[in-house]
């Protein structure tokens, strides 16, 4: 359980350390906070509360349920914000499919990625195992670079064409299902508690990460080329620390 809560609180680190920064140094992000302001207040208020359960003792089954009910309302009332927004026809790029084949690439991405995910974490403990690493470390490291880097791919692209709110959203909607679902989840099935050296390291630093968005996004109004070369440079100090 170790490597997926390193995993966890590593991915988040790195979504913004590493896959917002390197998209901001590619192309400074300009961002309407009006379209993302309640989510970010919402990572925060999650990051925090995942940080006082998990101080005060374990994270039990019933607080695992409480946050996917929470992640499938979140999700419903976003829908439901965005239903009546319709994308002219103009704004929309690249191939036109079916509904049918559409769904067929969901699901089958779907599939692919949890056999991956599977063969990832296996291959993971094992490279901890062999080099006498501790599977927290691990996870916090390789497994958390590796799930980002899809995001840092998909990021960089959007940062190319100047798609800035995407990229935000990304990070933040990823971080947001990396508490809410993989936290919640796991704690529905087997409740757990938090190293204190993850306590007292870690999980700080991830707030902080999260933290440094808001003057970012409100006082700045997006995430500029040298806020993006301080946040690498600070994710690379804290990857320096673990190593």
């Amino acid at each position: 359980i170790d490597i997926m809560i390193g995993n966890v609180v590593g991915s988040n680190i790195a979504n913004v350390g590493l896959v917002l920064a390197c998209s901001a140094i590619l192309a400074p992000l300009a961002v309407h906070i009006k379209v993302l302001k309640t989510e970010l207040y919402l990572l925060l208020s999650i990051s925090l509360i995942v940080a006082v359960i998990c101080w005060f003792g374990t994270f039990y089954r019933i607080l695992g349920i409480m946050f996917i009910a929470g992640l499938i309302l979140y999700t419903y009332l976003a829908y439901h914000d965005v239903r009546n927004h319709r994308v002219k026809e103009e704004e929309l790029q690249g191939k036109k499919f079916s509904y049918w084949i559409l769904l067929c690439l969901i699901v089958g991405g779907l599939v692919l990625l949890a056999l991956g995910a599977d063969f990832f974490i296996d291959g993971a403990v094992d490279m901890a195992r062999y080099f006498g690493v501790s599977e927290l470390v691990i996870g916090l490291t390789l497994a958390a670079v590796g799930t980002s880097l899809p995001e840092l791919a998909s990021c960089i692209s959007a940062a190319r064409r100047k798609e800035s709110d995407m990229i935000v959203g990304n990070v933040i909607g990823s971080n947001l299902f990396n508490l809410m679902m993989v936290f919640g989840t796991t704690a529905a099935v087997m409740p757990f508690h938090l190293e204190r050296q993850l306590l007292c390291r870690d999980l700080p630093v991830m707030i902080a990460f999260s933290a440094v968005l808001v003057p970012c996004l409100v006082l700045w109004q997006g995430v500029r080329r040298w806020h993006g070369v301080l946040l690498l440079c600070c994710y690379l100090g804290y990857l320096y620390t673990l190593l």
